[in-house]
């Protein structure tokens, strides 16, 4: 779960991680993945659509939006897609819903897991978009209330497969304080998240995204990778 591997990691890793990844703040070093919010002005330069400037952000993070389906999201899919993003207000925090916020937006009949089902192609002909570029996709435009789901940071959390990792997340992210050796009660995973959000300088990340790169960065095979590659 995504406590347990949190608690593996240490502030000053943590910290460090952060510093590797992001680079000094002012787009100079860093892993390629640190534009993935802000090019083509971010996501929420049209909060209501998926544009190609979003499609083209994704791949800084190492996934492809195949032809076919880049079509297919930027026109007859368009009209939809607009639809259920309005449903999904672009405010919203993840960690700040309650359980009937949680359920109504991102419940099985809600229209996160339609816009999932659409981006994947459930239920029809597949057009080559997978869990984690489906996901990319929709973190792009609601970087706050939709988690990543990547392979590292789902191995690392014991998670098998992306089914219900929203669940996982969301009670990851409930107010429980984190067990300490001493048998204390600790900070939540949110509040340590934040004040890791502070400490780092990135103000405009959501906890979401600091806590899948804290995560995806202690991995051996990620964390060694020179400063200019691409976060696959």
């Amino acid at each position: 779960m995504p406590n347990e591997a949190m608690q593996k990691i240490t502030e000053t890793q943590a910290l460090e991680y952060l510093k590797r990844y992001f680079g000094d703040g002012t787009g100079q070093g860093g892993f390629l993945g640190l534009n993935f919010e802000t090019f083509g002005g971010g996501g929420s330069g049209d909060p209501f659509a998926i544009t190609a400037e979003d499609l083209l952000a994704v791949s800084m993070l190492s996934v492809h939006v195949p032809a076919k389906a880049a079509l297919g999201i930027l026109g007859e899919d368009a009209a939809r897609i607009s639809e259920l993003l309005r449903r999904l207000d672009p405010d919203l925090k993840f960690e700040e819903l309650g359980q009937d916020g949680f359920d109504d937006l991102l419940g099985p009949q809600g229209p996160a897991q339609e816009l999932w089902d659409l981006l994947r192609r459930n239920g029809s002909e597949r057009w080559g978009i997978g869990a984690t570029t489906a996901s990319k996709i929709m973190a792009r435009k609601r970087p706050h209330l939709i988690p990543i789901y990547d392979s590292v940071v789902a191995k690392a959390s014991r998670l098998t497969s992306s089914k219900d990792h929203w669940t996982v997340w969301y009670q990851a992210l409930a107010p429980l304080a984190l067990p300490s050796a001493s048998g204390s009660a600790e900070k939540t995973l949110t509040q340590r998240l934040g004040d890791l959000r502070e400490k780092s300088g990135l103000a405009d990340k959501s906890l979401l995204r600091i806590l899948d790169v804290v995560i995806w960065m202690h991995d051996p095979k990620s964390g060694s990778r020179r400063s200019s590659n691409n976060r696959s």
